[in-house]
């Protein structure tokens, strides 16, 4: 799943940012990218995302699915009166 909006940030005076000047706030469009996957794939993930990521400092956010039914998955199940 996607999500396009806008990201900021201020490059403080340690930084050497690929867009942007040190001290000023800069806006990007961005997407977020949302990623369903398995624990054991996680080191190998993170590895990739920051070896391909353009900016000095990536922002990601890792929440664990606590599905007591690995069946069902993440949204909801149901039945359609027609095929």
């Amino acid at each position: 799943f996607t999500t396009i909006g806008t990201g900021s940030f201020k490059p403080n005076e340690k930084a050497n940012p690929t867009i942007g000047e040190i001290g000023k706030t800069q806006t990007e469009e961005e997407v977020q990218i949302n990623v369903t996957f398995e624990k054991a794939k996680e080191k190998k993930i993170l590895q990739a995302l920051f070896k391909n990521h353009s900016y000095e400092e990536v922002a990601y956010e890792i929440t664990t699915l606590e599905n007591t039914n690995q069946n069902i998955g993440m949204g909801m199940v149901g039945e359609l009166e027609n095929p």
